[in-house]
């Protein structure tokens, strides 16, 4: 447990760190508040606290108080070093954050448990913490790609769309279908059909853009949210997208599988008035066509003209 201590009397800090890494504690030394507070805010900061009260710059209520406006994640757990014992003052120490703590001169046996205690606390929290980022990890992503599942993409291209229309801008969706998948099952196996689909998700992924989206449709379809392209940009884009599948095979555990994939794109006119069922319904219109017109191609809509 990385552990950090702050405490502006240069003696009193060494013999804290002296103790605490006997006691097994990585620890993180700071000899005033202001220290300690960008320390904290670092991303690998410290989650177990251990603050003087009296320090030059930030003291130890101000410290917790930008503790909790900071609301990280997992909790972080505040033990406050003082000498002062009033009742009035303890309030004051709890009231600014502090979750625990202990008066000068301390015993080092209650202070080691106390920090067990705050130990405990933090593992239980880091563990929900973790738990609850898993479920909506789970809730959000399909489980075989890792991609955004069906729920999660059409989410996100509402929230997309609304943003594009305030900004006037356009938005592009294109629906992705992998060619005669059923074959790649009945030919190999679906295991293998299942390492298909996982390589296509990984192919596609590498190839867009940083801020495009992507996700699981369903079965073999897949849903790609692009915006500021016009219809050329589009083309080219869903071009390059349909060759990283088709120039190469992907491997398998079975060997070598060839696929081709066919894309269905529609695209808004900045100004236009459209909801997220309609424009699918048109890329799933495109999709069609480029089945008929024979497969692995780009089929690309523009929808409304501008206002």
């Amino acid at each position: 447990m990385r552990l950090l201590v702050a405490e502006d009397d240069r003696i009193s800090l060494l013999k804290i760190v002296s103790m605490l890494e006997k006691w097994g504690y990585d620890v993180v030394a700071c000899e005033n508040g202001l220290q300690a507070w960008e320390r904290i805010q670092k991303e690998d900061g410290p989650n177990l606290l251990l603050l003087d009260w009296m320090m030059p710059g930030l003291n130890g209520l101000d410290v917790c108080r930008k503790v909790r406006a900071l609301a990280r994640e997992p909790y972080c757990y505040i033990l406050l070093l003082t000498s002062r014992s009033e009742k009035n003052d303890i309030i004051r120490g709890m009231d600014a954050g502090a979750d625990d703590y202990i008066t000068k001169p301390f015993s080092p046996h209650e202070l080691k448990v106390r920090l067990r205690a705050g130990q405990r606390i933090v593992d239980l929290n880091r563990e929900l913490f973790e738990t609850r980022n898993a479920l909506k990890e789970q809730a959000t992503h399909d489980s075989l790609t890792g991609l955004f599942n069906r729920p999660a993409i059409l989410e996100h291209l509402t929230t997309e769309m609304d943003r594009r229309k305030r900004q006037h801008k356009n938005v592009c969706v294109g629906i992705m279908d992998i060619d005669h998948f059923k074959m790649v099952n009945d030919t190999y196996g679906h295991h293998v059909g299942d390492q298909v689909l996982q390589g296509t998700a990984e192919r596609i992924h590498s190839a867009l853009r940083s801020y495009d989206s992507f996700g699981r449709y369903g079965g073999e379809e897949f849903l790609i949210i692009m915006t500021d392209c016009d219809c050329e940009d589009t083309t080219k884009h869903f071009e390059r997208l349909r060759r990283c599948l088709a120039d190469k095979a992907m491997q398998t555990s079975k060997g070598l599988v060839s696929i081709t994939s066919s894309f269905g794109v529609g695209v808004t006119q900045p100004g236009v008035d459209i909801d997220p069922e309609t424009l699918i319904g048109i890329a799933d219109k495109a999709l069609y066509r480029a089945k008929s017109k024979g497969r692995n191609r780009v089929e690309v809509e523009v929808v409304g003209k501008e206002r």
